[in-house]
C-alpha cells in the first residue's frame, strides 16, 4: 500500500475545516483515527454487544470471549513474546503502571528505581507507593543507566529485589536505548525490568523475549487504535511478583470464604478490575492484524526519512539561529527549543489562526516528562515537538517551514 492510499484512510487529512486543511505533526501524542475504525465500532454493537461471562454465560459471550482471547494472542505475537506470557487490558499508561506497582509483592520487591527521563505516569505511582509502604524509592540519571559500568556499580548497592523502570524511547529527546544490555545488567544483580514502550513501539519492532523484558506497557491509540485502551505485559516467569490487587472489584474476586478470606482470580482477570470496553479490544485486534501483516520496516524507513528531511532543511535554512534541536536524528520526532525572547504558544496560535489554507498541530511545553525538563532544560516552556507517522509527507514539512520562516520575518522584521 503506497503512502497516498494510506492517507486516504484518514478522513480528517482530506477534508477542510472552516476552509483550512490539517497538517498533523503530533503523532507522538496520539495517532489520527482511520475511517475503518467506524466499521469496527458498528460491527461490535450490531453483532457482539453483551455482558461479560460472570453475569451472562451466553453463546454470544463465548463468541466475544474467543475474539478477546485472540486479541491477547495477537498482542503477544506483535511484541514477539512467549505464548505463555500475560496480556492485561487497561484504560491508560498511568492505570497500567498503577495496577502493576500497587500489586507487587513487598516481600520480593524492596526498592523501586526510575530514571529521570520517565513520563510522569511512570514516576508518580512509584513515588507514591514508596510513601505508603515499606519500599525504597531511588531515581537514577538516565545517563548513568545507559552507561552500563556506572549502572553496575549502582545496582550492586541495592542488594537484589529491585524493580528498574526505563523508557525504550524518550518522548522528549527520543533516544532509542539498548534495552537488552540494560536488562542483562538488571537481571545480573537480581532485579526486574519494567519498560515503557509507548513511543518506541509506534515505529519500531519490539521483541520482549530477545530483550528479556519482565514488564512492558504501551498504548493502542499510538498505533492508530482506540483511545482509552492500554496494554500491560507480564512475563510468565515473574507473575508471582504480582501478589494482590490494590482495588477489590467483583471482577477480580473468585470467591470469599466463610472467614472472609478473599480468593482472587488468576491473571489476567486479577488485574482487569473494570468492566471492559470490549469494542475497543476488537478494534485493537484489527489494528494488530494490519500491523502484523504490514512490514514494520516500511513504516520505520518512511518515518526516519521524514525526520532526516526535516533536520536537513532546518540546518540548510540556518534556523539554528533561532531554535536548537534537543532530540536525536534516529527517531520519529524532532524537539526544538526556542530562544528566550520567543513564546512558543504565540507560534502555535499563529499556525492555527493567522495563516490561510492550513492549520498545524504540534506539541508544546513539557510533554509530561516534568522531571527531565526541569533537570536538563531548566523548566523551559519554549519547547515544541514535531512528530511524524506514515501519513505525513515531505510536502507538509515544506509548508511548515514556509510558515515558520514567515513568522520569524514578522517577529524579527527581517
Amino acid at each position: 500500500m503506497n503512502k497516498d492510499t494510506f492517507r486516504s484512510f484518514f478522513p480528517i487529512l482530506s477534508k477542510e475545516i472552516e476552509g483550512k486543511k490539517l497538517i498533523y505533526f503530533d503523532s507522538a501524542c496520539t495517532y489520527l483515527k482511520n475511517k475503518v475504525s467506524f466499521k469496527w465500532e458498528k460491527d461490535y454493537y450490531m453483532n457482539f454487544s453483551c455482558c461479560s461471562w460472570d453475569r451472562e454465560p451466553t453463546y454470544l459471550w463465548s463468541l466475544l470471549y474467543e475474539k478477546i482471547t485472540n486479541t491477547r494472542n495477537k498482542t503477544l505475537d506483535f511484541i514477539w513474546a512467549s505464548k505463555d506470557d500475560i496480556i492485561i487490558f487497561t484504560s491508560s499508561a498511568t492505570d497500567s503502571i498503577n495496577r502493576l506497582i500497587f500489586s507487587l509483592d513487598e516481600a520480593k520487591i524492596k526498592t523501586l528505581v526510575v530514571s529521570d527521563l520517565e513520563h510522569n505516569s511512570n514516576y508518580l505511582p512509584q513515588k507514591e507507593l514508596s510513601k505508603l509502604k515499606n519500599i525504597k524509592f531511588k531515581m537514577f540519571s538516565y545517563k548513568d543507566i545507559i552507561n552500563l559500568d556506572v549502572l553496575e556499580k549502582k545496582l550492586k548497592n541495592l542488594k537484589w529485589d529491585f524493580l528498574l523502570s526505563f523508557t525504550h524511547s524518550s518522548n522528549v529527546i527520543w533516544w532509542n536505548f539498548d534495552i537488552r544490555k540494560i536488562s542483562d545488567v538488571v537481571h545480573k544483580y537480581g532485579g526486574y525490568l519494567l519498560v515503557d514502550d509507548t513511543q518506541y513501539i509506534t515505529y519500531r519492532k519490539e521483541n520482549a523475549v530477545m530483550n528479556e523484558i519482565d514488564f512492558l506497557v504501551f498504548s493502542s491509540h499510538k498505533l492508530w487504535g482506540p483511545t482509552g485502551l492500554w496494554i500491560l505485559y507480564i512475563n510468565n516467569k515473574v507473575k508471582e511478583l504480582v501478589k494482590y490487587s490494590s482495588k477489590v472489584w467483583w471482577w477480580t474476586i473468585q470467591k470469599i470464604k466463610d472467614d472472609w478470606i478473599v480468593m482472587y482470580k488468576p491473571l489476567p482477570d486479577f488485574l482487569e478490575w473494570w468492566v471492559q470496553n470490549f469494542m475497543w479490544i476488537l478494534w485493537f485486534n484489527e489494528v494488530l492484524r494490519f500491523l502484523i501483516k504490514t512490514n514494520m520496516s516500511n513504516i520505520t524507513n518512511h518515518v526516519l526519512s521524514l525526520t532526516k528531511y526535516f533536520l536537513n532543511k532546518f540546518y540548510c535554512l540556518n534556523l539554528w539561529k533561532y531554535l536548537r534541536v534537543v532530540s536525536y536524528e534516529e527517531s520519529s520526532l524532532v524537539t526544538l527549543q526556542w530562544n528566550n525572547w520567543f513564546n512558543v504558544i504565540d507560534f502555535l496560535q499563529y499556525c492555527n489562526y493567522f495563516i490561510p489554507n492550513y492549520f498545524v498541530a504540534f506539541r508544546t511545553w513539557t510533554f509530561c516528562s516534568d522531571v527531565f525538563i526541569n533537570k536538563y532544560l531548566n523548566w523551559d516552556k519554549n519547547l515544541m515537538r514535531i512528530s511524524f507517522w506514515i501519513y505525513n509527507t515531505r510536502g507538509e514539512i515544506d509548508i511548515f517551514f514556509n510558515i515558520l520562516l514567515d513568522y520569524i520575518k514578522k517577529i524579527w522584521k527581517i
